[in-house]
C-alpha cells in the first residue's frame, strides 16, 4: 500500500477575470497584459475559495510563463484555473485560458501563470537591517517621473515609485505605493499588488543600469506574505541582485514598512528581456564611472564603504547599537542622518572583514566608544581590531579601516576652505596655491580636507593638526604631507560631483 500515490483533490474552475479600466495602464509594446502581482493575488483568492480554511501567505516556484493579453474594450477575461490540493496541504494552481479557432472546432488550451500557494510554513529569509537600510556606494538617483518616462513606461496606475529611487552597486532601493486614489478592490488576500509591483520595477532599473539590459520579472522561487501591505501605506523596497552573471538577472526583494518590519519577501526573483532585444535601455541609466575614481583610495585601505545619505531609510535608526543610541538620541535631525550614515559605512566594513559576514544582528554591531569620539570597527572572530576612520559631507557617508593609522575626509565646503584659509595655511604653503594645476580654490579645498584626513589619523583635535602638519607637495593624483616628530606621509584625494575625498597615511 505505500507505494500507491496519495490522492489529491483538483477542481478545473471556469471563472471570470475582472480587469477594471486602470488594467491597461500594464502593457508591454503598448498591449494590456496582466501583471504578475495579479496573477498571484488571483489564484491566491481562487484558492482559497475552493478550498475554505487555506491562509494563503507564501507562494513557491511561481512562473508567468505566457503573457495573458487583457483586450482593453472588456471588463473580464474567461479563464479556467486548474487548482490541485498537495498532500501536504499546499495548492498547485494554474492560471489557464482557452481558445477556440474560428474555423475549427478544436480548443486550445494556454498556461500563462502557475504556482504553488500555501500559508507560511517557515520562516523567511532576512537582510540585515543595516544593509537593507541603503545601498552601497555613489548612487544613481532617478526621480519617478524619469523612472516612468524611459525604463518602465507604464500608465499611471503603475506609477508606484512614489520617492527618488537609488541605484547602488549592491542594488536598489526607493519609497514605493499604491496608486492614489488607491485602488478600491475589498479583500485583496496578498494585500495591495501594487508595492512589489514597483518593487519589480526597481530592478528592472537596476538591471538597465547595471547591465543594460531591460528585464521583466518572468518566475519567482519563493513569495513570503508577512504583513499584507495596506493600500494607503508607503513601504521601502530594497532590490539585491544575486546572479546577474547570464541574460536571466536574479534578485531577492524586500518590503519593509516605516519602522524597518518585513512586510514580504520574494527570493529568486527571475528577471529577462521578454522584448528579443528590440527593448534597449537610454544612455543616461548605465553606470556611471565616477565610482572608479575612488579605487585609489579604496586600494591603499582594507576595506571602504560610502553611502549616500539621501538615500538612508528611516528605519535606519533600528540598526544602531545601544551605545549607538545613546550618543544618538540628543542630535538634531541633519547631525542625525550623517550620523546614520557613518554608522552603515563602518558595519558594512565590519560585516566585509568578519568572519560571520551577515550573520550578526546589527545592534550588535558597536562602532562607538564610551566618552571616546574615535570611531571602532569591531571585527568578528578577531582579536585586533583595524584602524578606522569616518567622514561626511552633505551628500556622503564614508569609512575607510586599514591595519595602520588612517584618516579620511570628504568635503563639498570650498568657500569656507577659502573663507577661512589663513587659520590653517601655512607662509610655507601658499605657494603651492598658485602653482596648482586646478586653481587656487581647488588647492584650498584640498589643504583643508588633506589636514581633515591627518588630525583623524593622528587623533588630534584639528587645530592641533593644523600646527603639526605641513603640506610639502600638491598634486592632482596624489600630495605629501610633514609631521612634525613624525616624519611624512601621503595623501590620495579622489573628486566625485565636486566632493573631494582625502586618505591620509602615514
Amino acid at each position: 500500500m505505500d507505494s500507491v500515490s496519495k490522492i489529491v483533490q483538483s477542481a478545473i474552475r471556469p471563472d471570470s477575470l475582472p480587469h477594471p479600466p486602470f488594467f491597461k495602464d500594464h502593457h508591454v509594446t503598448g498591449a494590456p497584459v496582466l501583471p504578475a502581482v495579479e496573477a498571484m493575488e488571483n489564484l491566491a483568492a481562487l484558492s482559497r475559495k475552493q478550498y475554505p480554511g487555506l491562509t494563503p501567505r507564501e507562494i513557491s516556484a511561481a512562473a508567468f510563463d505566457k503573457f495573458l493579453f487583457l483586450d482593453p474594450g472588456a471588463q473580464n477575461t474567461a479563464i479556467h484555473s486548474k487548482l490541485e490540493r498537495l498532500p501536504d496541504g499546499r495548492i498547485q494552481a494554474v492560471l489557464r485560458t482557452k481558445t477556440q479557432a474560428p474555423k475549427a472546432a478544436i480548443t486550445r488550451t494556454k498556461e500563462h501563470s502557475t504556482m504553488t500557494i500555501g500559508p507560511v510554513s517557515g520562516p523567511a529569509p532576512t537582510l540585515p537591517l543595516d544593509l537593507a537600510a541603503a545601498p552601497e556606494g555613489i548612487c544613481r538617483m532617478v526621480a519617478p517621473s524619469a523612472v516612468y518616462a524611459e525604463l518602465v513606461p507604464f500608465g499611471r496606475a503603475y506609477r508606484n515609485i512614489v520617492d527618488t529611487l537609488f541605484l547602488g552597486s549592491d542594488g536598489a532601493l526607493a519609497r514605493v505605493g499604491s496608486p492614489q486614489p488607491p485602488d478600491d478592490r475589498k479583500d485583496l488576500v496578498l494585500g495591495s499588488p501594487y508595492p512589489l509591483d514597483a518593487a519589480f520595477h526597481t530592478a528592472c532599473a537596476w538591471g538597465q543600469y547595471a547591465r543594460k539590459i531591460v528585464a521583466f520579472p518572468v518566475a519567482l522561487d519563493h513569495r513570503w506574505v508577512m504583513q499584507p501591505t495596506n493600500p494607503q501605506s508607503t513601504y521601502f523596497a530594497r532590490a539585491c541582485p544575486r546572479d546577474i552573471s547570464g541574460d536571466i538577472l536574479i534578485y531577492d526583494i524586500y518590503l519593509y514598512d516605516r519602522q524597518g518590519n518585513l512586510a514580504e519577501v520574494s527570493s529568486g526573483v527571475r528577471m529577462r528581456d521578454i522584448s528579443g532585444g528590440r527593448t534597449q535601455p537610454p544612455g543616461w541609466i548605465k553606470k556611471p564611472a565616477v565610482e572608479s575614481r575612488l579605487a585609489g583610495i579604496a586600494k591603499d585601505v582594507q576595506q571602504m564603504a560610502v553611502i549616500e545619505l539621501a538615500a538612508v531609510a528611516p528605519f535606519a535608526e533600528h540598526a544602531l547599537s545601544p551605545q549607538e543610541i545613546e550618543s544618538y538620541g540628543p542630535m538634531a535631525a541633519r547631525r542625525k542622518r550623517s550620523y546614520l550614515g557613518a554608522r552603515l559605512a563602518l558595519k558594512r566594513i565590519s560585516r566585509a572583514l568578519s568572519d560571520d559576514m551577515e550573520l550578526r544582528a546589527p545592534t550588535e554591531i558597536n562602532t562607538v566608544l564610551p566618552d571616546n569620539p574615535r570611531p571602532v570597527c569591531p571585527v568578528a572572530g578577531h582579536t585586533k581590531t583595524p584602524y578606522c576612520s569616518v567622514s561626511h559631507d552633505s551628500r556622503f557617508a564614508v569609512a575607510v579601516a586599514a591595519d595602520r593609522p588612517i584618516g579620511i575626509d570628504v568635503e563639498d565646503k570650498a568657500i569656507q576652505a577659502l573663507r577661512n584659509q589663513r587659520q590653517f595655511i601655512d607662509a610655507s604653503e601658499e605657494t603651492l596655491l598658485r602653482g596648482f594645476a586646478e586653481g587656487e580654490a581647488a588647492a584650498v579645498l584640498r589643504i583643508w580636507s588633506a589636514k581633515e584626513a591627518a588630525a583623524k589619523a593622528l587623533d588630534v583635535p584639528l587645530a592641533q593638526a593644523w600646527e603639526q602638519v605641513r603640506v610639502t607637495r600638491l598634486g592632482v593624483e596624489t600630495s605629501r604631507l610633514q609631521v612634525r616628530d613624525l616624519g611624512s606621509g601621503r595623501v590620495k584625494p579622489a573628486v566625485v560631483d565636486a566632493h573631494l575625498f582625502t586618505l591620509f597615511g602615514l
